[in-house]
């Protein structure tokens, strides 16, 4: 088997071959999973808008005490421009995805190589050029996982306005179930049912916005349909309302009868950054999304592991 050092170990299936060097679980698994992977398609990270870097291991330092947002809010010990997905590469890595960054505005040649796209927290807005690309994109057919944040006008409002869904930049928060003693830190444990939440115990979105679907709205050329993934409890509310109201919705999934698009859309992507990727099943969520989007199936119910220091 061309074994060269003690303690190697060998998987195959097929004509696929992983050699493991390290002799821990997370190292074991994680050679399991890419075994039985093999080549699942291209992820494509938009970038140009100060978007969550894939390629970063860069993690924020926040403390409680106020809505979470990456230029205000708390004391941080450090301030950086974007956040890191370190590891949500790492484990999209693991499971057989290519990882691509897409800079919209000179690589539209690269979009029919995507499995899917991801918007991951934009800072900026998107040019006009860029967003009838996104638009043709999604009506030929492709997937996209976006992810918000407050207080950001991207620029993306009118795209989806066409598939019925619309969001506004307030934060929201929840009383009863938040994370420590940041109620806009949304702490969620029930969800609806879909193989994609299920199981999932506690998942975590350090600062979001709502998603407001309208099934009488959206244009007749896409027929968009609704799957509900990620709500908050019924104490919930919009900071700049000073009373609770119903449950807010923050996972969406809408479908396109028309052209099959798949569209995610979440009102926050920090859960899927360095600092936020290891609490509760954040990191099962997200990938758990792209495989979705890319449409595969996790063969062994595994879900990639990551160290831990």
């Amino acid at each position: 088997h061309g074994i060269r050092f003690a303690g190697t170990a060998i998987v195959r299936s097929g004509d696929r071959r992983v050699e493991i060097n390290l002799t821990d679980e997370v190292s074991f698994v994680n050679g399991l999973i890419k075994v039985l992977s093999g080549s699942r398609g291209t992820i494509c990270f938009t970038t140009g808008h100060l978007e969550s870097d894939p390629f970063s291991m860069q993690t924020h330092d926040h403390y409680e005490g106020g809505s979470h947002n990456h230029s205000f809010g708390g004391k941080p010990l450090t301030i950086h421009e974007k956040h890191g997905m370190g590891e949500a590469h790492n484990s999209l890595i693991t499971q057989g995805f290519d990882i691509e960054k897409l800079f919209l505005a000179k690589q539209s040649d690269l979009l029919d190589d995507c499995a899917a796209m991801v918007i991951a927290s934009p800072q900026r807005r998107f040019m006009q050029t860029e967003i009838e690309k996104i638009k043709d994109y999604l009506i030929n057919g492709g997937n996209l996982l976006l992810m918000l944040e407050p207080g950001v006008d991207n620029g993306l409002q009118k795209i989806f306005k066409d598939y019925g869904v619309s969001w506004n930049s307030d934060f929201i928060y929840d009383e009863y179930s938040h994370l420590r003693a940041d109620k806009y830190s949304i702490a969620v444990t029930r969800y609806p049912k879909h193989k994609i939440t299920r199981d999932l115990a506690l998942t975590v979105f350090p600062g979001a916005v709502a998603l407001e679907p309208a099934v009488s709205n959206g244009t007749a050329d896409i027929k968009p349909s609704f799957i509900p993934l990620i709500e908050t409890s019924d104490r919930a509310g919009p900071a700049r309302v000073n009373s609770l109201s119903e449950k807010k919705l923050i996972g969406l999934i809408v479908k396109s009868r028309a052209n099959n698009a798949t569209i995610v859309l979440l009102g926050d992507g920090d859960f899927a950054t360095n600092s936020f990727y290891d609490i509760g099943d954040n990191g099962i969520l997200f990938t758990r999304l792209i495989n979705e989007l890319a449409e595969v199936d996790n063969i062994l119910q595994l879900e990639p592991k990551s160290y831990k220091e």
